[in-house]
């Protein structure tokens, strides 16, 4: 199942969604801006795996 992060501006708007989304019973997971940079970290981590492998040496020369 697809899930949505909604970011409030305040808190009471985020409370406000945090009650619709209870009352339509819907799962619900509050997550910290911590855990949010450790998600984006994850993401770029992966995308940075299929990438290739750079020698150092062709890094160097490209900074010449």
């Amino acid at each position: 199942m697809d899930s949505v992060i909604i970011t409030g501006k305040s808190r009471p708007d985020t409370d406000l969604l945090i009650k619709l989304a209870k009352k339509m019973k819907f799962d619900i997971q509050v997550i910290s801006d911590e855990a949010k940079e450790d998600l984006g970290l994850l993401k770029i981590m992966n995308e940075a795996r299929k990438t290739p492998f750079i020698s150092l040496d062709e890094v160097k020369s490209n900074l010449k």
